[in-house]
């Protein structure tokens, strides 16, 4: 089944703002019984899920450098506040966001930092001390 972009939002975009280092995507083999079939996956990876997925990508790569000094993955504040690294760049109503671009005071309000094996403090800026 063919996922619209609110479904992308709702599936890996909160995946990526909950922490999740990757997701697996799976589908039946209907999707490859016809030539046509093809076609309409290939252009749905092609128009939709690719340039999500590339957009969700450079997002969580921009938190982790401006959050966690490239040492950690953000994670959100609040699990279910509904603030998701998918549209960090995307235009915002809210005061705080400014122009709504991708930025650093989006991910410090509200995404906090899950630090990579070796590293440890609020921004993972300190290496773990060796035992």
């Amino acid at each position: 089944c063919v996922r619209a972009q609110t479904d992308l939002e709702h599936t890996l975009g909160e995946s990526a703002s909950l922490g999740a280092a990757g997701v697996v995507l799976w589908g039946e083999m209907k999707f490859a019984k016809s030539k046509q079939q093809c076609i309409l996956l290939k252009n749905y990876i092609h128009n939709t899920l690719g340039p999500f997925v590339q957009s969700l990508r450079s997002n969580t790569q921009s938190c982790s450098v401006q959050r966690c000094h490239s040492n950690g993955r953000c994670i959100r504040r609040r699990a279910g506040a509904g603030h998701w690294l998918s549209l960090a760049s995307a235009p915002s109503s809210d005061p705080f966001e400014g122009d709504g671009s991708t930025s650093s005071k989006y991910f410090h309000r509200y995404f906090l930092c899950q630090c990579y094996s070796g590293w440890t403090g609020p921004e993972c800026c300190r290496k773990e001390e060796e035992i």
